[in-house]
């Protein structure tokens, strides 16, 4: 495991690590599987559009041919005969290009997805560093890539002379065959070595995909003296501060959380835990969780309390029991009654009322 001057990096890196690490384009990403992604284009384009591109290239030759005997050659031809060869290419070499680029875009967007960064772009002096470079090429990330790129031309290889050795006999055969049935059926080995080709390239790329993204974890873990170092820093930024503020705001304006202020009591300890019971008989003739928190929720839930002059009691191993055993919508367990008729007689003399109290003394009865 690589170390730095902190220590072992043993740490699994924070999502703020690797939110800079994405905006320095440090990504996990595979070569490999673009080119596969490259050449799937390739062959699709040439299973749909391969037939209609020989038809276009023949009608091409053969006026190009019937009309080379009336050729002047002044300017006004030539600058015709190229306007010809460009509306040509537009309407039959475009959908392979524009097919090529999309799975270019494709292919990294499924990797990495959408990412636009300039970090790459500028000059670094340790780039051209023979010494780094080397370091480079004997790392593992560099022994892997050519080991990759070995297998692949002994797959490659080993895939098109494995076709060929197949096809042989029939390709004996086309010495004697019309040039329509020369050109499909070698038209039909190339589809075949495509597909071949194809399938070999994106095992080798989703490989090779599986071990970058294991690497680029390992690049960058943290240790422990980093992220304490980030912690802190984070805390000082006003950025998320501000987040924070955000995130709390909108525990308090949570459907939940106003829930609060029909209430009529909350128990609490005193800051992680707090339990907001409601007891308004006949709806609710025993005490009744209707909202339980903790920590941000939990001070979420003072502020409204308090905003609503709902008495707040500090309980704390009664908080915490009954978070543990009680979920919302349920009612305080009957052997806790005696506990909580006390509680309300506190609540109602706090708040000035009596009569449902009363009850509660004959519901604890």
């Amino acid at each position: 495991m690589a170390t730095d001057e902190f220590g072992e990096k043993t740490e699994q890196a924070t999502d703020h690590r690797r939110q800079e690490e994405r905006r320095k384009g440090n990504v996990a990403r595979s070569s490999e599987l673009a080119i596969a992604g490259h050449v799937a284009a390739a062959a699709a384009v040439l299973w749909v559009l391969g037939r209609d591109l020989v038809d276009a290239i023949g009608r091409l030759l053969a006026n190009r041919i019937l009309q080379a005997g009336n050729a002047t050659g002044d300017q006004r031809e030539v600058v015709l005969t190229f306007y010809d060869m460009a509306r040509w290419a537009t309407s039959n070499v475009l959908p392979w290009l524009g097919a090529l680029l999309l799975a270019a875009i494709a292919i990294n967007v499924l990797q990495v997805g959408w990412l636009v960064s300039t970090e790459k772009l500028t000059p670094n002096i340790n780039a051209i560093n023979p010494i780094n470079g080397l370091k480079r090429i004997f790392s593992i990330r560099g022994l892997v890539t050519l080991g990759i790129s070995l297998l692949k031309l002994g797959l490659l290889t080993g895939a098109a002379a494995w076709l060929i050795w197949t096809e042989l006999s029939t390709y004996l055969l086309l010495t004697d065959a019309s040039v329509v049935t020369t050109v499909s059926i070698i038209g039909m080995s190339v589809l075949k070595l495509a597909a071949l080709l194809t399938a070999i390239l994106l095992v080798i790329g989703l490989s090779d995909f599986g071990f970058q993204k294991w690497k680029h974890e390992q690049d960058i873990m943290m240790t422990k003296e980093e992220i304490k170092r980030e912690m802190k820093d984070m805390e000082g930024d006003p950025l998320i501060r501000r987040r924070r503020r955000d995130a709390h705001q909108k525990l308090i304006e949570a459907r939940d959380v106003r829930k609060v202020s029909l209430a009529t009591f909350m128990t609490v300890n005193p800051t992680h835990y707090a339990i907001a019971f409601r007891y308004e008989p006949p709806n609710y003739p025993v005490p009744t969780v209707i909202v339980k928190g903790t920590d941000e929720m939990a001070l979420a839930m003072r502020e409204v309390a308090m905003e609503h002059n709902i008495p707040i009691i500090e309980r704390p191993e009664l908080t915490r029991k009954l978070y543990a055993t009680l979920d919302v919508g349920q009612s305080i367990p009957v052997d806790l009654y005696d506990v909580f008729v006390e509680i309300l007689k506190y609540v109602y003399t706090v708040t000035g009322k009596t009569i449902d109290a009363r009850h509660a003394e004959d519901v604890a009865a």
